[in-house]
């Protein structure tokens, strides 16, 4: 706002007429007064600005204070679209187990084809180590057990 011919300019603060003796400029290059400059809040040492100057209470509040304070409520859990805690618990569960299975199912497989590999060459050796028998000597063993299961060997 500018000031009338012989006024003075305003305070944003407080709207009153700020005398060049008691007059402090902010950020934005307003003339305040030094009481009306600071935030009003316990703690904050904020400086207001003529666009940041918010009244709660007959105090002026700077911004961030304001926005803190009485600003939007806040909103607890997960944005949207995101997954809140005890669902990412769940899903963390369910890949474990199954990665878990699919760690038993590869060792299963992988231990069938080392036994089917071992199986093969231990066949294989045993067909080397043995020959086939003819008829006669099939026979003659045949004999020999039925001695051996009456007792007579």
């Amino acid at each position: 706002m500018s000031p009338k011919w012989g006024a003075g300019n305003k305070c944003p603060a407080c709207d009153k007429t700020v005398y060049p003796n008691e007059q402090i400029f902010c950020q934005d290059r307003k003339p305040f007064h030094r009481a009306c400059i600071k935030c009003g809040v316990r703690g904050c040492s904020n400086q207001l600005r003529a666009g940041g100057v918010h009244r709660h209470d007959d105090i002026n509040v700077c911004d961030r204070c304001h926005n803190e304070q009485f600003g939007p409520a806040k909103v607890y859990g997960p944005p949207d679209g995101k997954e809140s805690i005890e669902e990412k618990r769940i899903r963390r569960e369910r890949e474990k187990r199954e990665y878990e299975k699919g760690l038993t199912e590869f060792d299963a497989k992988r231990n069938e084809e080392v036994f089917q590999q071992q199986a093969n060459q231990t066949h294989l050796k045993i067909a080397g180590l043995m020959s086939v028998a003819t008829v006669n000597e099939f026979h003659l063993n045949e004999e020999i057990l039925n001695e051996i299961t009456r007792g007579k060997l």
